[in-house]
């Protein structure tokens, strides 16, 4: 196990960080000894050039080591906010849809719940919370539009939803701090929107 975890990308840092100090301090002991010694010039002067070769070839490689590794870690980070998002809109697009014929079923619930599980394998822990506390009051009350219970969004979608633009990094905390009218804030046309308008009888 000590093996496996010594070729991880920490080790590998760690082994070059090793390699180069040791290259420097066995460069300078060099150095010393050739100049403490009856040398010549021009020989000095080859080996100089020898040294600053050697020395220029581990800062190129170890330049191009580093810009690979965030070079992954960039794409990494582009890939996971992709699936985020795709994996995002399908939660939302299955709680939305159960709700157009006024009944949410239990095969509708069961949707949402496979969505959510699969979206445990890259949600923060805080949007993880929110999912499950939504989906236990879906199933108690059978309506997406839930009030607040303890003053927040818990068990709310519109809790969920702030959640997941706070996992993006496009949250803005719900409020727009900025506008004179504290009503006219996230929360709010969040409403608006999972808000079904009442049908009226038609005659």
């Amino acid at each position: 196990m000590q093996d496996q975890n010594f070729f991880t990308k920490k080790g590998l840092n760690r082994l070059i960080g090793i390699l180069v100090i040791g290259l420097l301090i066995t460069v300078g002991a060099l150095l010393h000894v050739l100049f403490s010694n009856d040398i010549s010039n021009l020989s000095i002067e080859i080996l100089a050039a020898v040294v600053g070769v050697v020395l220029v070839i581990v800062s190129v490689a170890l330049t191009i080591h580093f810009q690979v590794e965030a070079e992954k870690d960039r794409e990494f980070q582009v890939e996971l906010f992709k699936t985020k998002v795709g994996a995002y809109q399908d939660f939302i697009s299955k709680v939305i849809a159960s709700d157009d014929d006024d009944c949410i079923k239990d095969s509708e619930i069961e949707g949402i719940r496979n969505s959510a599980a699969i979206l445990t394998l890259y949600a923060s822990q805080e949007l993880v919370k929110k999912i499950g506390e939504f989906l236990a009051r879906l199933r108690a009350e059978r309506k997406i539009l839930l009030e607040s219970q303890n003053g927040d969004d818990s068990g709310t979608f519109r809790g969920v939803v702030t959640q997941m633009r706070h996992d993006l990094d496009v949250a803005d905390n719900g409020d727009s701090k900025n506008s004179k009218d504290p009503k006219d804030n996230f929360k709010e046309h969040v409403k608006k929107i999972i808000a079904k308008p009442e049908r009226r009888n038609q005659t």
